[in-house]
């Protein structure tokens, strides 16, 4: 059965299309990769940075704020040209929860699984079921021990802070208020803080090659210092002894790099060795030739 929003599109000539955030330069290289025609939707103070980007982004719609990509008339413009939006991690922080899911455009992916991001116990639930070990939840009244406290929202943590006690909790709770930061505290989530390395994995579950593909991962260096204290001015204040630990101790003084060792059939072309570390975002156009 045909899904009503496909209706009048040419399925041979699709349009993938993401907001300008988040993993959207990954997006349109495997967009483009696959064959399709692409296309950005982007505000307009990230226009100038992602129309470097003309090898894999077509065309770039630009907008005044994020909303209006559920007004009527940028819909007709994405449907006219056979868009599938790929949601990503800004998209239900950046649209909202309602117009994600309403907005009569094709996406890839459950729109209801956005409204579950968007909302921290329904996300728990998932990992539950999905048997994911997740850090004890507590009850205010119960805090025991260092715990994070986090609220609804896809804001990548922005407002979540740490605490050891119930009044450091409704402290930092009116703190977050007279900021003017909008928090419903009748929502939030209290953990038990895991000490360990903050990674944050990138994965991708493909359903045409029915399997989990691990993409890669980073640490969050930078979200250990924003949790612990709601207050910017504190956190610019921090961020700057981070780095000043960085540049005196020289934790990563780069003189020379080692041998690396790198095996490939000949019949895989186009590979360039580059031999800088490896930390830098690279693109290959690999391809198979005359494979025995």
């Amino acid at each position: 059965m045909k899904n009503a929003l496909l209706e009048k599109y040419d399925i041979d000539n699709l349009t993938i299309a993401t907001l300008g955030s988040h993993s959207a330069l990954q997006i349109m290289h495997g967009a483009k990769r696959e064959g399709f025609s692409t296309l950005l939707i982007s505000t307009k103070d990230r226009k100038d940075f992602y129309s470097m980007f003309t090898n894999i982004i077509d065309e770039i719609i630009v907008i005044d704020r994020w909303i209006d990509i559920c007004r009527g008339e940028i819909v007709k413009e994405l449907r006219e040209r056979n868009v599938i939006l790929i949601p990503h991690g800004s998209f239900v922080e950046y649209l909202g929860v309602e117009c994600a899911m309403k907005i009569q455009v094709p996406l890839f992916g459950s729109r209801k699984l956005m409204a579950i991001e968007a909302r921290q116990r329904e996300k728990m639930r998932l990992l539950k079921l999905a048997r994911i070990p997740i850090p004890h939840q507590y009850n205010i009244k119960e805090v025991k021990g260092i715990v994070i406290v986090k609220f609804d929202g896809a804001k990548g943590g922005k407002g979540y802070f740490l605490a050891q006690s119930r009044k450091e909790i409704e402290e930092k709770l009116r703190d977050l208020r007279e900021k003017g930061i909008e928090i419903d505290s009748k929502n939030m989530i209290i953990q038990e803080f895991i000490i360990g390395v903050p990674m944050y994995f990138h994965f991708f579950y493909s359903p045409i090659l029915e399997r989990l593909e691990l993409l890669g991962a980073d640490i969050r260096y930078e979200t250990l210092v924003a949790r612990k204290t709601p207050d910017q001015e504190e956190r610019y204040r921090l961020y700057g002894e981070v780095q000043k630990i960085v540049t005196d101790e020289a934790a990563a003084l780069f003189l020379v790099n080692p041998v690396h060792r790198i095996a490939y059939r000949d019949w895989v072309k186009n590979y360039e060795y580059i031999g800088l570390l490896g930390f830098d975002l690279r693109f290959y156009n690999l391809r198979i030739e005359d494979k025995p």
